[in-house]
Order: structure tokens, then sequence, then C-alpha cells
């Protein structure tokens, strides 16, 4: 990975975020610096797990989370994130937990490996990896309430931004950023000017000059109908 890195820096002219997940805590420390020593302009902390223990203390996670960002941002200079899980009780008391130890991006939401089951062998078989435009519903959600309660953070979204309509979306739940991995796969490089076009169309089209104008505009505070976001009854809305 750090080979993959360092060749990257050589042959690009953009910032290079780089991505761990570790295991332990001094891990993460040492990981991290040897990243930044790689070049790397800015850091990703993949912070995930699944907590599967009996004795298992509620609230345990999100702490581990804010000791781990404290101990790798002490230890670098470069720019810390965290990338958060979906399977949190509150995403918002996550974030603010982290706010508090020093955190100013986030990004919403990591996806765990898929599990499938293949039947006819009777035997574990890998899941569909690959997300779709489905998988944004949820962090337009997030995005919307975590950024109005805790705006000093600025958060990216990720999983499911498969068009340049999904970037508006996100933005205008309050999104700085938007992270692109499966359309790559699926489309190639090029999706990305595809992408970039269909939300210079959309600004032009709506009277927008900058991403600031129009970025939160549909968040938690600003949107006319915030209930819309806290829902989780669905029966009256379907036909």
């Amino acid at each position: 990975y750090i080979k993959h890195l360092k060749a990257v820096k050589q042959n690009v002219n953009v910032p290079v975020i780089g991505s761990i997940c570790c295991s332990r805590l001094g891990e993460w420390k040492s990981f991290a610096k040897v990243i930044e020593e790689a070049g790397a302009d800015a850091l990703e902390l993949n912070i995930m797990s699944l907590n599967t223990q009996k004795d298992y203390q509620y609230g345990e996670y999100e702490i581990d989370q804010a000791v781990i960002f404290s101990e790798v941002k002490r230890s670098v200079r470069i720019p810390v994130t965290v990338k958060l899980t979906s399977r949190l009780t509150n995403p918002v008391a996550a974030v603010n937990m982290l706010y508090s130890h020093g955190a100013t991006d986030v990004v919403l939401f990591n996806r765990h490996y898929q599990t499938d089951i293949d039947t006819d062998n009777m035997r574990l078989v890998t899941g569909k990896q690959i997300s779709s435009p489905h998988n944004l519903y949820e962090r337009l959600r997030w995005a919307a309430i975590c950024s109005a309660s805790i705006p000093l953070i600025r958060y990216a979204v990720s999983g499911g931004v498969h068009s340049g309509n999904d970037i508006v979306k996100s933005i205008l739940a309050g999104a700085s950023a938007v992270e692109v991995c499966s359309a790559l796969y699926k489309h190639g490089v090029d999706i990305v000017s595809t992408m970039l076009s269909e939300l210079s169309t959309w600004m032009e089209r709506k009277g927008f000059s900058t991403i600031s104008s129009f970025k939160g505009k549909l968040n938690f505070t600003n949107t006319p109908d915030p209930t819309g976001y806290e829902r989780t009854q669905f029966m009256e809305h379907v036909q």
C-alpha cells in the first residue's frame, strides 16, 4: 500500500488522501505516521467493527472512535477525518463526540463487507460489494440531520453517489464533498466528467454560481418539512 501511495504521489497533481483500517490503537498511530511519511496529503480513518459480544456496553464503540482519532491526530501533522459506519444508535452523538475531540471532518458512511450464503454448496460467499443509488438515501438523511445539529463539521457523503444528480442531493442535504467508488468500477473514470457536467448544468438551470450558495439548503434546519428526515414509518406513503 505504501509503495502504491508513493507511486500515485509521483504521478498525479491532486491531493492524495490515505486510508487505513486497523484493529489496535498502537497500529493506528504507527500506520498513520508511515502513510504521512509516504506523502499523503490527508488521512481517512476507517473505524468500523461488528460488536457481537454479549457483555458489550452501549457507547463503547463511539468512545473508541474518539480515542483513536485523538491519538492519530496527535501523531501526524496532516488533516485527519473519520469515516463512520452507519450502524450507530445515534450518528449525531457520535459526530458530536468526535467534534469535542477536535475533529473537523467526517464521512457518512462506510459499508461493511457483505456476506451471502451459497445454498447449493451450503457455504458462505461474498455478497454484492458494489453500491447502488439506493444506498444514498440513508446518507442524505444523516447528512441533513448532522449538518444542522453540528454545522462546524464538514461532511462528505460516501455510498450511493452514481450521478451528478446524486452530488446535487448530497450538497443540498449539507455535504461539502462526496466520495465516488462503485460508479468508477461500473463506468470507468470518464463518469467523473459526466457527473461534474450534470452538476454544472443543474446549477446553471437553478441560478447557483457557487456550491456554497446551495449547500445545506435542504438540511434539517432549512427544509420546509424536516419531519421527513425523522420519519421511520412508511405505510401511509406506499400506495
